[in-house]
């Protein structure tokens, strides 16, 4: 019942009251928006403690998340190098978990296309001043996301764990080129529900990923 049930408060509580209060009171929204992503850390904490020693890794990116996330609504450089760190100890715990291939190569590589595509459509409202912080997050995002879907996906990995680890990659790389669309595209309504519901889906396949 644990797994299910930190699933159910971070995706069923504390996204819709995230949601709801963000425009309305941004202190107790912020305090919905950590709890959702210590729901995740929860899990890889267990993990660490009870089963792998690795999993302290996985804790340690999904702590720094969490911080993150709180900084990001008031500072947004400090959050994005909050993330940035993050996704260090996230490319550590996936890297020491699985050996790495040609795959991660090929992996990074096309989440790097896919990234400068969105950057190149995106170039006129991103402006000169802030090309050089997003192109440094990009690299960072492909390395971090290419290491887990490709470490989860690869023939060592074949099996819940590895493919929850995969799935979390790839959510996280989708939920951050949501919040390019929303932050320099024209966006729909919908999208800042879509780039949370795919962020906290990530860490909680990141945090079950320890547990299975």
């Amino acid at each position: 019942m644990f797994i299910p049930g930190c699933c159910v408060l971070c995706l069923c509580v504390c996204l819709p009251l995230f949601m709801l209060n963000k425009y309305k009171d941004l202190k107790l929204a912020v305090c919905f928006k950590v709890l959702g992503t210590l729901c995740a850390f929860c899990l890889a904490l267990v993990a660490a403690i009870r089963l792998d020693r690795l999993a302290w890794l996985c804790s340690a990116a999904l702590l720094i998340f969490a911080a993150a996330d709180f900084c990001l609504e008031y500072n947004a450089v400090l959050g994005a190098t909050l993330f940035g760190l993050g996704h260090f100890c996230m490319i550590i715990w996936s890297l020491s978990r699985y050996t790495i291939s040609v795959t991660h190569l090929i992996s990074i590589v096309l989440l790097g296309l896919v990234l400068a595509f969105l950057v190149y459509k995106l170039r006129s409202a991103i402006g000169k001043k802030t090309l050089i912080p997003v192109l440094m997050y990009g690299v960072c995002l492909s390395i971090m996301c290419g290491c887990c879907i490709a470490g989860g996906l690869s023939p060592e990995a074949f099996n819940t764990s590895g493919w929850l680890m995969a799935a979390g990659g790839a959510l996280f790389f989708v939920s951050d080129c949501l919040i390019g669309l929303r932050t320099f595209g024209k966006s729909p309504v919908w999208i800042s529900w879509g780039v949370m519901i795919t962020y906290y889906c990530a860490l909680l396949c990141f945090g079950i990923s320890c547990l299975v």
